[in-house]
């Protein structure tokens, strides 16, 4: 019922943020019961695959929303595809092209880079920017290294004002390699893809949208060295699988379930509510915070020696859970049998 008293406009954001935090839940709980293979790297894996889709769909002009959004400021506004009859896309015949080389011998003018020479030349006839490739690759590297440096500075300055309002302790420095995870991770996303898409662009003359899948994997491989976040990488997974599946519904090949939203919103906060009670540690730490504020912190004082010992779970994981003690009345005392009272004893 909650989902159908959010705004219209917040439900899908809201849908793919539960299904977030219900799919990690899900495979904590299944990985702890052994039920899913140990994947070497598969988190760092999955991470390569979503940021190339990403910047595949970017580069084909179809990414929008937040994700257009983010991608626009990490790669810039140039290496969007143009829509195929415009011209660019279009290589002259044989017999144009000899005729513009003699035409450039006649003015004095230089002939284009060759494809194969240095990064340093001026840029390639069928590279989008301006300027040469080292310095377009260099400018990305730089804007998105600063880019991430403020934002994690922003962050961490938040966070400690927070802390000093709320403890009265001053934060402790943040140490110098902190500040910069965030922007050399940004960094080397945007000046990698952007060197090996030219590079790319260079060894085949033309530009293709597919150039984004191997230049977004190889920036995302090196980038995800200096910042990872598997909450992020989830996030972004099912973004995109949402503006996938969007993209397939609007071209008809994908159905469009009536209520498909608010049931997988409603499927999603039932798990990780029933993950809260039968196994609380496997939740994100931050989402088990936010259970404690929501219901006054009443959601981890709960009999959980009882719930651990009948249902079968291992709930005592969290410290938190371990130090509380239920408190019993007279009803609860005589409504209960003797050998559960001799259980709850040895349990408490």
């Amino acid at each position: 019922m909650a989902i159908f008293l959010e705004r219209e406009d917040r439900r899908n954001a809201l849908t793919v943020y539960m299904t977030n935090v219900a799919s990690e839940t899900l495979f904590n709980i299944l990985k702890a019961r052994g039920l899913v293979p140990h994947v070497p790297h598969g988190e760092r894996l999955l991470a390569i695959a979503t940021l190339a889709t990403i910047f595949y769909m970017y580069k084909q002009g179809k990414c929008e929303g937040l994700l257009g959004t983010l991608t626009k400021a990490l790669l810039g506004t140039a290496e969007v595809c143009p829509p195929p009859g415009n011209g660019r896309d279009q290589e002259p015949s044989a017999g144009a092209r000899l005729v513009q080389y003699v035409v450039r011998l006649v003015r004095g003018a230089r002939p284009p880079p060759s494809p194969r020479r240095p990064l340093t030349v001026a840029r390639h006839p069928c590279c989008p920017h301006a300027g040469g490739c080292a310095r377009y690759a260099a400018a990305g590297l730089c804007e998105s290294l600063l880019l991430g440096v403020a934002l994690q500075t922003g962050v961490t300055a938040a966070g400690g004002l927070l802390r000093l309002a709320t403890t009265g302790r001053p934060p402790a420095p943040p140490a110098a390699a902190a500040l910069l995870r965030l922007g050399l991770g940004l960094g080397s996303l945007s000046g990698l893809f952007r060197l090996v898409s030219c590079l790319l662009r260079r060894q085949r003359g033309r530009d293709d949208a597919w150039h984004a899948l191997p230049a977004g994997a190889v920036a995302a491989a090196v980038g995800l060295r200096f910042f990872s976040s598997r909450s992020l990488t989830l996030y972004l997974f099912w973004k995109t699988v949402e503006a996938c599946y969007w993209r397939g519904a609007a071209s008809g090949r994908l159905p469009r379930p009536p209520g498909g939203g608010a049931l997988l919103y409603a499927l999603s906060t039932g798990l990780v509510l029933s993950a809260a009670v039968l196994e609380p540690h496997q939740i994100r730490r931050s989402y088990w915070t936010f259970l404690r504020q929501l219901t006054g912190g009443h959601v981890a004082q709960m009999n959980w020696p009882l719930i651990a010992h009948c249902c079968g779970a291992d709930t005592l994981r969290l410290e938190e859970l371990r130090r509380y003690r239920p408190v019993f009345n007279a009803d609860d005392v005589r409504a209960a049998s003797l050998p559960l009272l001799r259980q709850l004893g040895q349990l408490l």
